[in-house]
């Protein structure tokens, strides 16, 4: 659809955990939302067409940059309702879990990141430290579970330092799962 005019820069913010996007793709927005009114009737009315997959992913990186969340979240998790196993869900995922954690829903972004590092395991540590993240900020017990659950499986992937602090939480969290 659109080209990029420069690299975009993922990652997480330690403050906020949002993605952050490079600032170059702010003006190609007004293009996005243009776009974005042509293609996303389409793609919704014809998941048979051969170019449906490449469509959708396009759109979702669309609504990304134009901030529509709710639209971001309806067309992912069609996405991977329909093509789950497909080498782009990762990516899907990741974006599904941002605008989850962007509209407030902690609780979800934090098992979508989880799911995410489940199915891609050590090329995907920084989703689980992320989903550890989230579910910190979560009083329940499914989030101190879900701690406790990453944590364990984590520790023997990551470095000396970082293991200590993830057997730290993930202690605390096992500790106040079992006060449930």
């Amino acid at each position: 659809m659109f080209a990029p005019t420069c690299e975009i820069v993922s990652g997480f913010s330690s403050t906020t955990g949002h993605e952050k996007t490079a600032a170059c793709w702010r003006p190609q927005a007004k293009a996005y939302a243009t776009a974005l009114r042509v293609a996303s009737p389409n793609a919704s009315a014809q998941p048979a067409h051969p170019q449906h997959k490449a469509t959708v992913l396009e759109l979702l990186g669309a609504y990304q940059i134009t901030s529509r969340d709710a639209d971001l979240i309806t067309d992912a998790r069609q996405f991977l309702t329909r093509h789950p196993d497909s080498a782009e869900a990762p990516n899907a995922e990741r974006l599904l879990a941002g605008a989850l954690e962007r509209t407030g829903n902690r609780l979800q972004a934090a098992q979508t990141y989880q799911r995410v590092w489940e199915k891609q395991g050590a090329a995907a540590i920084s989703d689980g430290l992320h989903a550890i993240e989230l579910y910190g900020e979560i009083n329940q017990q499914v989030a101190h579970e879900g701690i406790a659950t990453i944590a364990d499986k984590l520790m023997e992937k990551l470095p000396p330092r970082a293991a200590v602090e993830v057997a730290w939480q993930g202690t605390n969290a096992a500790r106040r799962y079992q006060d449930w």
